[in-house]
């Protein structure tokens, strides 16, 4: 049996996401990301929650070079997806 280990790092980033009513103004809701950047060599994975609203996004294999900003690209559009 083998195994591997990463090194792992917490971040936590905070979303706001405004939204225009028509004439009535603006909605803002505010998303609080913990996001988990395990990484081993070049290797890059990624895992993000969202507590309050109960939302996740599990284990993803990164491919950027920048692991945290593909990261928060894919839980921008998880935030968008669900407004």
């Amino acid at each position: 049996m083998e195994h591997t280990l990463y090194h792992t790092t917490l971040h936590v980033v905070e979303i706001v996401n405004v939204t225009r009513l028509d004439s009535i103004g603006e909605k803002s809701e505010t998303w609080i990301w913990e996001i988990i950047i395990a990484d081993q060599g070049t290797t890059y994975k990624g895992k993000a929650t969202e507590s309050r609203k109960n939302q996740f996004i599990d284990w993803v294999e990164l491919k950027s070079v920048q692991p945290l900003s593909e990261m928060i690209d894919i839980y921008k559009k998880k935030v968008s997806d669900n407004s």
